[in-house]
């Protein structure tokens, strides 16, 4: 019997001291959950104000407002983010609920610049490719002017097939040190970029060989 109790004693002992330290690691556990939402919602609520702010300066006229990164809980444990807005003065999410597919695209490419200006400090470029195809013209010379505008402090690599955005943006930038350049391509040489000839001569020669008559009567 003594044995026993001894052992009982021994085991309690180590109990309390498992106990305690179990005790510990909560408390430690749920002021590291508190910092870590704290943290959490305090970037979330940084980068939405980007985001309101380039969708509105994309969309000013529409009837939506005060764009918010908000996290999803399931049983208070985290499990996700999502996009809510005011459509009409009400809160909304998630954003396809009201938004056309132009104004999500639109919503998703102000994610990605508001995530451009958050993670991209160092290198300060980045690339966007033919993310214009379901823009109207309205909103195509809102988001040039954006990019212009917003992010004159960056260096951006536009790439798009559509030769009327392409005209509209290059006539936008003139004077704005920017770089415009033509990618062409045939069988004989692949992938090239069109670099002006130097002279009128040559410019002449160069569409008889393409067979572009695209004015070369006047030429």
């Amino acid at each position: 019997v003594k044995q026993a109790y001894n052992e009982i004693k021994s085991l309690k002992k180590a109990s309390d001291i498992i106990s305690q330290q179990q005790q510990s690691l909560e408390i430690i556990y749920n002021e590291y959950v508190k910092k870590q939402r704290e943290g959490l919602c305090s970037f979330l609520e940084a980068i939405s104000t980007d985001i309101n702010d380039l969708y509105l300066f994309m969309n000013n006229s529409e009837n939506v407002s005060e764009i918010q990164l908000i996290p999803l809980d399931d049983e208070d444990e985290f499990a996700g983010i999502t996009l809510q807005f005011k459509f009409h003065g009400k809160a909304e999410f998630p954003p396809h609920k009201y938004l056309s597919e132009s104004h999500l695209n639109c919503l998703g490419i102000c994610l990605f610049l508001a995530s451009v200006k958050a993670f991209n400090k160092i290198n300060r470029f980045f690339v966007l490719d033919d993310v214009i195809s379901s823009f109207d013209n309205a909103h195509r010379g809102r988001f040039a002017r954006l990019l212009i505008e917003k992010f004159s402090d960056y260096q951006i690599f536009l790439l798009t097939h559509e030769k009327d955005w392409f005209e509209y943006v290059s006539n936008m930038v003139k004077g704005k040190n920017w770089d415009v350049k033509k990618i062409i391509w045939d069988y004989e040489n692949g992938v090239s970029i069109d670099e002006p000839l130097p002279d009128l001569k040559a410019r002449i020669e160069n569409k008889i060989k393409m067979s572009d008559t695209l004015e070369l009567g006047n030429m």
